[in-house]
């Protein structure tokens, strides 16, 4: 049982102060074990308050006694490492009772804890001409940040990367890549003029009438591809190995234009006949229109039938020579 005289002693509480992880910069304090110590006596620094009674002070100012931790800023006095109940600085509203409910029945203490908060710090970005920057991000102290994956356009350019500064000569950055420095920071677009290709054509491989061929285009940067050639296919004609006259029959054959290739047997060809206007007959007016031919006047029919027949002699040219002959075969001199 307490006796009166007990009931009236005084009741105090002492406050130690914790920097939890930071450092000082003091010549008044130093830190033992992350408690703040007095240089002069060596002793635990503790503020001294009696049982219901304010401090005219409040809790100690964190930056009067020099404590620091580097980006982080301090968020008050916790009664816990962690926070627990967390007091402001120079609070004179707080009283011992808040701090330790057992200063109601004796003297007691209390370690209370700096609180710290890292620093943020924004990262921005600027599409440097173009359009659709990403919205800017927070960058925890001591945590890395991934940068945004969008990526900004611009007509008549290409995207190539980030960087610190907008001329491009300070550090280059991917989108999605890790930022790890503790420091606020715009990043601006880097750009390259978008490369139109204007490339050579070269045949590696001729194309023939039945197999591919291949064609390499290069451009001047590099770049280059290549692409099938497709095989031609033949071109038919008739060849005649013995053109026809109106003294014998003629042959001819189906052959490849382009590459010789027989693609027939050997028919035979009919006579010339001399009758080029198809009327039955072989007369002077079949003989004109070699004349006319010959001269440049006119044109025969390119026909097969109408070659031979205006070719009496089987030479291989129509001219003059052919009028006259068709000329005697009308006037009977000739018979084929």
């Amino acid at each position: 049982i307490n006796s009166s005289s007990d009931n009236n002693i005084a009741k105090i509480l002492s406050v130690y102060y914790n920097v939890n992880g930071a450092s000082i910069n003091s010549s008044k304090y130093k830190i033992v074990s992350y408690e703040i110590y007095q240089i002069s006596s060596n002793t635990r620094f503790a503020q001294k308050w009696t049982y219901n009674n304010t401090s005219q002070y409040g809790l100690c100012d964190a930056a009067n006694l020099g404590i620091y931790k580097t980006g982080y800023t301090f968020a008050g006095w916790g009664t816990q490492q962690s926070g627990g109940k967390v007091f402001s600085d120079q609070d004179a509203s707080v009283k011992p009772s808040d701090l330790n409910s057992n200063i109601q029945n004796e003297s007691c203490s209390v370690i209370l804890y700096a609180q710290w908060k890292p620093n943020t710090y924004s990262v921005t970005y600027n599409a440097n001409g173009g359009s659709g920057a990403p919205a800017a991000q927070t960058k925890t102290h001591g945590v890395n940040l991934t940068l945004s994956s969008s990526k900004p356009s611009r007509s008549g350019y290409n995207f190539k990367c980030w960087n610190t500064n907008s001329d491009g000569t300070g550090t280059n950055y991917n989108p999605g890549s890790t930022y790890s420095a503790n420091s606020g920071v715009t990043l601006y677009a880097v750009w390259s003029k978008t490369h139109v290709h204007s490339y050579t054509k070269k045949i590696t491989k001729a194309a023939t009438c039945t197999t591919d061929g291949t064609a390499k285009y290069t451009c001047s940067c590099g770049a280059s591809y290549t692409e099938t050639i497709k095989a031609t296919g033949h071109s038919i004609v008739w060849v005649y190995t013995e053109i026809p006259s109106i003294y014998s029959t003629g042959l001819k054959h189906k052959e490849c234009s382009k590459c010789n290739t027989s693609m027939s047997a050997h028919t035979t060809v009919a006579k010339a006949t001399g009758d080029i206007n198809g009327d039955g007959y072989t007369n002077s007016f079949d003989a004109m229109a070699v004349l006319k031919h010959t001269t440049g006047f006119a044109t025969l029919s390119q026909s097969e039938t109408v070659r031979i027949n205006a070719d009496v002699n089987g030479d291989g040219h129509i001219n003059s020579s052919d009028a006259l002959i068709i000329l005697q075969v009308a006037t009977g001199s000739i018979r084929p």
